[in-house]
């Protein structure tokens, strides 16, 4: 994912087609980070929930996805991410 939003927002502020200036390479890697971050981060909580079940109590993704979505709704998946970013 990231090295598609790079390439895209490298088209989109590179005025001409010919290689980027440093700050619009710059601004590319740093945009395209952030999505691809944002777009990843909901696997972060559900494996250190996992990770953290030694006995296998919750079971399989999917019945920890939904212990998250029903204790803290969507945001609950991104629990921590703006430390991250």
């Amino acid at each position: 994912a990231m090295f598609y939003f790079y390439e895209r927002f490298k088209q989109l502020l590179s005025s001409d087609k010919d290689e980027p200036e440093l700050f619009q390479r710059i601004l590319s890697g740093a945009s395209a980070g952030a999505i691809a971050n944002t777009l990843t981060y909901p696997m972060d909580p559900i494996k250190a929930i996992m990770s953290s079940d030694f006995d296998g109590k919750l079971g399989g993704i999917g019945n920890v996805c939904k212990t998250i979505y029903m204790r803290s709704g969507l945001t609950g998946f991104y629990h921590g991410w703006t430390a991250t970013m």
